[in-house]
């Protein structure tokens, strides 16, 4: 993860008001109903629906005939009653128009982001009013006001507000559904230095389902380079770097009961140092990090701490102790790792964001800063990223 293929990848308390839930099983089964939602004076009305409920989460999907969609999500298994962001931090209610397009969030009103507009409050609630486990049927209502930002500088905002929302008798699954739209695999990774007498590279990239597998890395004069990666379900707990079969990189990941990264730990065995990286998530949804270097086998020097900051699911900014801040921009379009199992879980570790689900466009603060220029294929994710050194070209599946 540390060599130059890397460059351009720079491009959620409890409930309240709560009940036992109990085993339900009416007579007749109720039909199925939609998701709804009132916004703009008219009506949004799913004609498909996708909820997945476990022991862990709730996901619920909700889209129209013209492709936007509402998407709620709580991490925790939830039980009749009122969810708020207040007292759930990883509580989502979004609006999307399309796949490729900016949501509207609820957000907090007094943290985060979105604080410092006065003219954006939080009104985010969702209310689970019937789970029925032997049919598997669940229902509800919600609201929310939705906040993007206007702008690439993040001076201004939009809002949206929405009402009235409901979910009526969604039938769900234990085992997430997988959408074509959201199935896209990178393949292959090229990428070329114009003028800059550098040897073209081309990178492989293979999976077991939605989990990666391997990454074989060559370049135009034959060196080639294995990276491999291992799970913990949907965790990456191990990724190793091999040069011509040598062990030259390990990065080891571990997780709270929570399924949030604790610790980080990359060890270089070409350079023969270390670093350690401990994680604390905050209410507000920020990460503190507490940052240690090291030789190959411990790591007990002090090298900083730093906050990470996140907007609309994606790194905002990160603050460090030393007193600089690096900030990052993003497109609205899709991630070529977006898909990834694992990776949305990783992609702050040292220091620097890499993108989640949107690209990066824009770096300031970091040294160098970076501006990534794009082109898109249909389905909103990149075809080429081009630096003023390198151009990268994407292939899918």
């Amino acid at each position: 993860m540390k060599k130059i293929l890397f460059i351009w990848f720079l491009s959620i308390g409890f409930l309240t008001s709560c009940v036992e839930n109990p085993e339900e099983d009416p007579d007749p089964v109720a039909p199925i109903g939609d998701l709804k939602v009132d916004f703009d004076g008219s009506q949004f009305t799913s004609v498909t629906t996708a909820v997945v409920l476990n022991e862990t989460s709730l996901t619920i999907k909700g889209t129209n005939e013209t492709g936007a969609f509402f998407r709620i999500s709580i991490p925790e298994a939830p039980i009749l009653g009122t969810y708020t962001s207040e007292e759930v931090p990883g509580l989502v209610l979004e609006y999307n128009q399309n796949n490729g397009s900016d949501p509207y969030v609820a957000a907090k009103d007094n943290v985060g982001p979105f604080a410092p507009f006065a003219d954006y409050t939080n009104t985010a609630q969702l209310v689970i009013t019937k789970i029925d486990r032997v049919n598997k049927r669940i229902s509800g209502t919600f609201k929310f006001t939705g906040v993007r930002f206007a702008d690439a500088l993040q001076t201004a905002i939009n809002t949206k507000v929405f009402t009235n929302g409901t979910f009526l008798n969604l039938p769900y699954t234990s085992t997430a559904v997988v959408d074509p739209t959201e199935s896209i695999l990178l393949r292959r990774i090229v990428n070329t230095y114009p003028g800059a007498g550098i040897a073209d590279q081309t990178a492989v990239y293979s999976y077991n389902g939605n989990k990666i597998v391997s990454e074989i890395y060559t370049d135009s004069q034959g060196l080639q380079t294995t990276t491999t990666y291992s799970y913990d379900g949907d965790n990456i707990t191990l990724i190793e770097e091999r040069e011509e079969g040598e062990l030259v990189y390990r990065e080891t990941f571990q997780y709270n009961t929570s399924n949030k990264l604790e610790t980080y730990i990359a060890v270089d065995f070409w350079e023969d140092t270390s670093i350690k990286e401990t994680y604390v998530h905050n209410p507000d949804g920020s990460i503190n990090v507490t940052r240690l270097i090291g030789d190959l086998d411990t790591q007990t020097e002090d090298d900083g701490t730093s906050t990470i900051y996140f907007a609309n699911g994606e790194v905002d900014r990160i603050t460090f102790s030393a007193g600089n801040t690096i900030t990052y921009t993003y497109d609205n379009k899709n991630n070529p790792f977006k898909n990834v199992v694992g990776f949305s879980k990783i992609a702050f570790v040292d220091g620097e964001a890499r993108g989640i689900s949107k690209n990066i466009l824009q770096t300031t603060g970091s040294t160098p800063d970076f501006d990534f220029t794009y082109t898109y294929n249909t389905d909103n994710y990149p075809l080429t990223s081009t630096l003023p050194e390198v151009v990268s070209t994407f292939f899918y599946e």
